[in-house]
């Protein structure tokens, strides 16, 4: 995240105008987290038409098309990393919107104002409007990914019960919400809120290093993003409720509660450390707690007065300032576990302790729990039983309204009775979802899984040249040929351990290439009337390929001074070959009494012809301590064939590598 201070980096260049591949490609960089992360957040917003500011009057990041007058502060774009990513992820129910729209306009409350939303963002991810469309694409494709509540396509027209968005969803439809209905309704409120204009959009005026110093634009929504639930709203004898101009401030109020959950902490781990152990019997592993920390820090934040000064700016009317850094206790837990079929909850677990929704909350340290242990095996196994390392996973996702970042202890105390629109905001619940993996000690008397590759690449290089007498002719050619043979693992027939030494048997898949480049370059003097000793050069190119596949037996020795030999049969396989030789010839005619040069071209394919592989493939080395359970090595050897294949004044070389790489698993 940076400080609020630091200056934002430039946005992306895009290399191509297709605004569904840029918004997907910006998505994906932004879930992802590290350092691309931020310059991808800041072009997909410049590119949505929204304006960035820094300090002062600065314009940290101007729009990519025409600036519509929505904008975002820079400590608010680096906010929003921290409440998204792989490692912690805040989202709310599209509910939360709706239930906002309603608390503005009670008239609506038969209208599918969830549905609207929805529909708003769908239609304008066809859009001719280059911002409209990367704005609409950008919050669709953040849906797509993987999070940890279930992910959702709004163009396939998901069940709106089960939309969330992130914050940075949020922030953008709720900035588009306020603006458009501030456009469509403004006027209608004009003489209801006299100490603010319906285009006003609130700020942060926070303490250091927040603080903007300069104005800020007024909205222009040139084109609603959300037409039916705005033609909706503003239908003929639809009554409008004076509270709508606040409750355009509460929705974007309720974008910046979002970001102040990225000062939220949600610190998962396994009680005792990883990894837990699972018994070799049919009795279970050992018990083991899986404990969720949550606590807010500000401390590393600076802007976290950012945050402090919004809950307490006097036009909210809150009573009571945030709680301080520390632990927050009564928060609602969820874990989600993944056990891989190792890892269990026991049935014997007290009640809190078994992830069930609604029944587990943190406690006065803002820790809860959840207990696992090691499934049982089917059956107790035989000895020598072999160890593997394996992955469980827990989901944790902790709800957290407004209200419980606060000192008050009920939920309806510190909101001024008057603020009924602005209660909806502090009520509404946000879940922060955090993923944890963590290790666990399994055991198997099966055999043990081998994957890996052989590879043999075999080239032979030869070149060839002479002159003839009286320097009257001379030719060169050189050919490269080139075998390379591949041997995949595909099955574990057999795996047998004992003390130190093993054998294995596999099965696998070889398959085979073969290529051949020759070139020639010859010349000979020839006379022909008024052309006399002229060089007639003769050139030619040729190129041959050939592959094919079959089956492979593979076995493997390890002895019990560590040495090891891998072996590989080949089988007859057999490579069909093809190929085309193409030449350019001089020669010297007549035409009546002149003589003349000519160039004589020439092409034609080879007949096919079969390349047989047969022989074993060997590879040998010395298990490397510090991973027993993979073989991994390279040879090189190079030979000079006889002085019989290249000829006199010719040379060959011959060179042969064999890689391998098997793992057991």
């Amino acid at each position: 995240m940076g400080l609020p201070t630091d200056p934002l980096p430039d946005p992306i260049d895009l290399s191509s105008d297709d605004r569904d591949a840029a918004a997907s490609m910006l998505a994906q960089t932004v879930m992802t987290g590290g350092n691309d992360a931020l310059p991808a957040l800041v072009t997909a917003l410049s590119q949505s038409g929204f304006a960035i500011y820094g300090p002062g009057e600065t314009v940290a990041v101007r729009p990519g098309g025409a600036d519509q007058g929505f904008f975002f502060e820079a400590w608010q774009v680096r906010s929003m990393l921290g409440a998204v990513g792989p490692r912690k992820h805040v989202s709310v129910p599209i509910g939360g919107l709706a239930a906002g729209v309603l608390a503005a306009v009670p008239s609506l409350k038969d209208e599918p104002i969830a549905q609207f939303l929805v529909d708003g963002i769908v239609e304008n991810a066809q859009s001719d409007d280059p911002s409209l469309r990367l704005w609409a694409r950008f919050i669709i494709e953040l849906g797509k990914l993987p999070h940890s509540y279930p992910s959702y396509d709004l163009l396939a027209r998901p069940d709106v019960n089960t939309v969330h968005f992130d914050a940075i969803q949020l922030a953008l439809i709720a900035h588009r919400l306020a603006a458009d209905l501030a456009a469509a309704v403004g006027a209608n409120l004009a003489v209801a809120t006299p100490r603010k204009g319906w285009f006003f959009l609130p700020i942060v005026y926070a303490d250091e290093p927040c603080v903007p110093t300069g104005p800020r634009p007024t909205p222009t929504a040139t084109r609603s993003a959300f037409g039916q639930l705005i033609r909706t709203i503003t239908a003929p004898g639809r009554a409008i409720d004076r509270a709508v101009s606040p409750s355009i401030e509460n929705w974007l109020d309720y974008q910046n509660l979002a970001l102040m959950f990225s000062a939220l902490k949600v610190d998962v781990e396994i009680e005792g450390g990883p990894p837990l152990r699972r018994t070799k019997t049919t009795a279970p592993g050992e018990p083991r707690k899986i404990r969720a920390k949550v606590s807010l820090d500000g401390v590393p934040l600076e802007w976290f007065n950012c945050y402090r000064a919004w809950v307490n700016s006097r036009g909210r009317e809150l009573r009571d300032s945030p709680r301080s850094n520390g632990p927050v206790a009564n928060v609602a837990v969820e874990f989600d576990l993944d056990g891989q079929a190792i890892v269990r909850i026991p049935l014997s677990a007290p009640a809190d302790q078994r992830g069930l929704p609604g029944g587990t909350r943190t406690d006065d340290q803002g820790i809860a729990r959840l207990a696992v242990e090691g499934v049982p095996q089917d059956r107790d196994l035989r000895e020598p039983a072999r160890e593997q390392r394996r992955t469980a996973a827990v989901s944790v996702s902790a709800t957290v309204k407004a209200s419980d970042l606060l000192t008050r202890s009920h939920p309806t105390e510190g909101i001024a009775s008057t603020d009924f629109v602005h209660e909806w905001v502090t009520e509404q619940e946000f879940t922060i979802d955090v993923p944890y993996r963590f290790e666990v000690i399994d055991w198997s008397d099966t055999p043990g899984r081998w994957t890996g590759t052989i590879t043999v690449v075999e080239t032979a290089v030869i070149t060839s040249s002479g002159e003839g007498p009286f320097n009257r002719a001379a030719e060169s050619w050189q050919q490269t040929e080139t075998t390379q043979v591949s041997v995949q693992v595909t099955e574990t027939t057999e795996d047998d351990s004992t003390g130190g030494s093993l054998h294995a048997s596999m099965k696998g898949r070889v398959e085979g290439r073969y290529n051949r480049q020759k070139t020639f370059a010859g010349w000979k003097v020839d006379s022909c009337g008024s052309i006399k000793n002229r060089r007639m050069n003769n050139t030619s190119r040729e190129a041959a390929t050939g592959s094919g596949e079959g089956d492979s037996t593979i076995t493997v020795s390890v002895f019990d001074d560590g040495t090891y030999l891998v072996a590989a049969s080949t089988g007859d396989l057999v490579m069909p070959v093809t190929g085309r030789v193409d030449g350019e010839l001089e020669v010297l005619r007549t035409r009546g009494q002149d003589c003349y040069v000519d160039v004589r071209t020439d092409g034609r394919d080879f007949a096919p012809t079969q390349r047989t592989i047969g022989g074993l493939i060997q590879a040998a080395g010395m298990i490397d301590p510090r991973n027993v359970n993979v073989l991994k090595g390279s040879t090189t050897e190079e030979k000079t064939p006889p002085a019989t294949v290249a000829g006199e004044g010719g040379t060959a070389k011959w060179v042969k590598t064999t890689t391998w790489e098997l793992q057991r698993r």
